[in-house]
């Protein structure tokens, strides 16, 4: 999604990031290919199926008996999308 919104800011001559700052939360392969690069949150994809097919092993052993949220760090990969915060005047 955030692709499509760098390219529709660039029909509409809005300069990234000079004009507007945009992030995207996946850190697909596109992302550092991107004009700019897409500064982006990477999710640990590795993990969260690892995660995944524990809990549906878990469910199929012992039956489904629900669970809490389950967190694993994101770290942020700054590109060429975002500029520093301007001061409020």
């Amino acid at each position: 999604m955030a692709l499509e919104v760098l390219s529709a800011l660039n029909q509409e001559a809005i300069a990234v990031p000079e004009d507007v700052s945009v992030v995207g939360f996946d850190d697909s392969p596109d992302s550092a290919q991107s004009h700019p690069p897409l500064t982006t949150v990477h999710k640990p994809r590795h993990a969260m199926g690892v995660r995944a097919a524990g809990g549906v092993l878990d469910q199929l052993g012992r039956g489904f008996r629900g669970g809490g949220p389950e967190f694993l760090p994101c770290r942020l990969v700054p590109r060429g999308t975002c500029a520093p915060a301007r001061a409020c005047a």
